[in-house]
């Protein structure tokens, strides 16, 4: 897969969405350290080739909304007795989140992917220029 093919395949993503818990809108925002949970159980469907599991696995579905949806602190930790089971989330607006949240996880493991692949092409070009150099007299002149 080439730089471009990876591009193309990056989705537009808002950082911020609205979902309606308890009968309250709530905004969650996607910050770094919220991504990094979310990956952190995403990527195992992900390795395996699984994908349908974060549609399909009802506890996996619920581990990630809990992510999402447990009170925080102001330091971010969450708080030990939160159940996703006690929320009012209609199914529609679970199913939003979740899709929101994989696409944020999807796009992060992508954008990792795109960096390896030009740090290949890069390691690639500078291997040429030194198989050249290195067969150059001091001069510049072919051995």
């Amino acid at each position: 897969m080439n730089t471009e093919e990876i591009t193309n395949v990056l989705e537009e993503v808002p950082d911020t969405i609205a979902v309606s818990v308890d009968d309250t809108l709530r905004e969650i925002t996607m910050y770094y350290a919220l991504l990094s949970e979310v990956c952190t159980h995403t990527k195992y469907a992900a390795s395996d080739g699984d994908y349908l599991t974060i549609y399909m696995d009802p506890i996996f579905q619920s581990t990630i909304l809990g992510i999402l949806l447990v009170p925080r602190d102001e330091k971010g930790r969450p708080e030990p007795d939160f159940s996703v089971e006690s929320l009012k989330i209609m199914p529609s607006e679970a199913e939003k989140l979740i899709e929101w949240a994989r696409q944020h996880s999807f796009n992060f493991f992508l954008k990792a992917t795109l960096s390896m692949v030009k740090l290949g092409n890069l390691h690639q070009k500078l291997e040429v220029a030194m198989k050249a150099t290195s067969t150059s007299s001091p001069d510049g002149t072919p051995d």
